[in-house]
């Protein structure tokens, strides 16, 4: 299968995109604004391996970073997972938002990130969970670019 991890939209800076700008489409999120033009950008998938998402496990509350699963473009891996065993198979990662000044995240928080496919079994090393995207990555029609609030 063809796998695609950037995609150019129509619209760029003069409607008010800019760079690490979260994108998403109606299932949720699926990047980032990585290029802007005057009338485009392009927008740096999930799955692309530069990417990486401060995340939360909605069910758990526990955290982690998401990025692509190595040879797998169509699945997400959930690493840096403190206690893997509390996460279950089933639960919505969403977007971690900001925590703090040190860890703040250019992602609001809540926004469906995926659901849990795979957890490693009790006893494993662990620290990593698989995570089936919330969105076709591989079928975007609408997508909308979440643009920083400026101003009073």
């Amino acid at each position: 299968s063809l796998w695609v991890s950037h995609v150019t939209i129509n619209a760029g800076s003069g409607d008010g995109v800019a760079v690490d700008d979260p994108v998403i489409d109606p299932d949720g999120l699926i990047g980032a604004i990585s290029e802007v033009a005057a009338d485009s950008a392009i927008v740096t998938l999930l799955n692309d391996p530069s990417s990486g998402v401060a995340a939360r496990d909605s069910s758990s509350r526990e955290t982690g970073l998401i990025g692509p699963q190595p040879g797998s473009p169509g699945a997400l891996v959930m690493s840096l997972v403190s206690r893997p065993s509390e996460v279950r198979v089933g639960d919505l990662i969403v977007t971690a938002g900001e925590r703090d000044t040190q860890n703040a995240s250019l992602f609001p928080p809540n926004i469906p990130i995926g659901q849990v496919t795979s957890v490693p079994s009790t006893g494993s090393a662990g620290g990593t969970i698989i995570v089936a995207p919330a969105a076709d990555l591989t079928s975007l029609d609408n997508v909308q670019v979440l643009t920083k609030v400026t101003g009073g």
